[in-house]
């Protein structure tokens, strides 16, 4: 079971070592559920790429759970786009009420603020 060593690239010193990893830890989905809590650590990396990443890989882990949406809705506020959008695809993935809730409210969000020029 390669899940353990994936676990471990989750703290690499390198970024795309991390990535790489939350991308396969996704791949594995709801088989890799005993990742969710490093997945959850992995949303406060310094890496973009890597939050973005995990977030991803969270909504596979933990799809039809509750578990993570109230991190992924965190993420919605990144100061990155790329991990802000990765959140909003996370939550429109993990399939429960709330995931779908706190999905439509952050695309309401983004339509009113596209309306206003795309201020934040």
């Amino acid at each position: 079971d390669p899940l353990p060593v994936l676990l471990e690239r989750l703290s690499a010193a390198e970024p795309a070592v991390r990535a790489r990893a939350a991308q396969m830890i996704a791949a594995r989905g709801l088989a890799a559920k005993g990742a969710a809590k490093k997945l959850l650590a992995a949303l406060k990396d310094p890496s973009p790429r890597v939050r973005s990443d995990a977030a991803l890989a969270l909504s596979l882990v933990t799809a039809g759970s509750d578990e993570a949406v109230p991190a992924l809705k965190k993420l919605l506020r990144d100061d990155h786009p790329d991990v802000r959008y990765s959140a909003a695809s996370a939550l429109g993935r993990v399939g429960t009420q709330a995931s779908e809730r706190a999905f439509s409210g952050y695309m309401k969000n983004e339509a009113r603020r596209m309306g206003r020029g795309g201020r934040r």
